[in-house]
């Protein structure tokens, strides 16, 4: 019901959800909002949601959002989410033991080409990525602290912006 019936509040209720239950038989959902007719990323919790679910499969959707996503415009802070599905990918390889990512790292590729991409530290964001799966499973309580007080600065084109 939060997916269908909601707004940005309850999409981003439903993708931790989603993310701390792991909810895989949500992932069409997902998917479906991820890679419609425009490539989404106004719900940037999509990304973690793919994290924690952690599949091959969902390594393969994030990539597929970033082949359409890079090929845009950058577009004001919060419509888009090519950084954290970048870090996410790259977080994604490094645990599936893949190399999604990689096509679109190369030099003069994708990530390079997207006019976004020099403003992005994805060190930092796929720190973030991280520290987002250990929250969603229930770990870290610093850093749910630090998230409820509002402690930890958004990064560059981070989380927060999108």
């Amino acid at each position: 019901m939060l997916l269908d019936h909601g707004g940005w509040r309850e999409a981003l209720a439903a993708t931790w959800l989603i993310a701390a239950g792991r909810r895989a038989d949500l992932r069409p959902w997902i998917e479906q909002a991820i890679l419609g007719d425009t490539p989404c990323g106004d719900e940037w919790s999509y990304c973690t949601a793919l994290v924690c679910l952690g599949t091959e499969h969902d390594a393969r959707i994030l990539a597929a959002y970033l082949d359409q996503a890079l090929s845009l415009p950058l577009t004001p802070a919060g419509t888009q989410c090519q950084p954290q599905a970048m870090a996410a990918l790259r977080y994604l390889d490094r645990e599936l033991g893949a190399d999604h990512a990689q096509r679109f790292l190369v030099p003069d590729g994708p990530w390079e080409s997207w006019a976004g991409s020099s403003a992005v530290s994805l060190d930092a964001l796929q720190q973030a990525v991280r520290d987002e799966v250990v929250f969603a499973a229930g770990g870290n309580p610093g850093l749910r602290r630090r998230l409820r007080t509002g402690a930890v600065p958004p990064v560059d084109g981070g989380w927060s912006a999108c």
